[in-house]
């Protein structure tokens, strides 16, 4: 963008002036936060290359299961730290209450 904003509109111009701002102020916001930006992308890494993270937030569940009034079922997941409903449709039997011993 900075580069875009000298070539186009010359190093003098307000629009120019206002780049080079933005541009060293996005550097120094960048530079100083370096580690964290390289956990993250190291994170992202792991992730795409299906690496375990080794340790969970704490307070972080793994998975709650709820029902609404409508009979669809949810669930809570927490999957790298990443908390997201999942639907999981309608009238979900899991055998709860039921041994599956009985019936042969």
């Amino acid at each position: 963008m900075r580069k875009n904003a000298f070539k186009f509109n010359g190093e003098q111009s307000p629009i120019s002036a206002e780049a080079k701002e933005i541009y060293e102020s996005v550097k120094s916001t960048i530079d100083q936060n370096r580690d964290e930006f390289n956990q993250m992308e190291q994170a992202v890494v792991d992730q795409l290359a299906g690496k375990k993270k080794t340790s969970k937030k704490k307070g972080a569940s793994a998975s709650t299961a709820t029902s609404s009034s409508a009979g669809t079922m949810t669930a809570n997941v927490v999957l790298d730290g990443v908390q997201t409903q999942v639907n999981l449709g309608q009238n979900l039997t899991f055998g709860f209450g039921s041994d599956s011993d009985d019936s042969d």
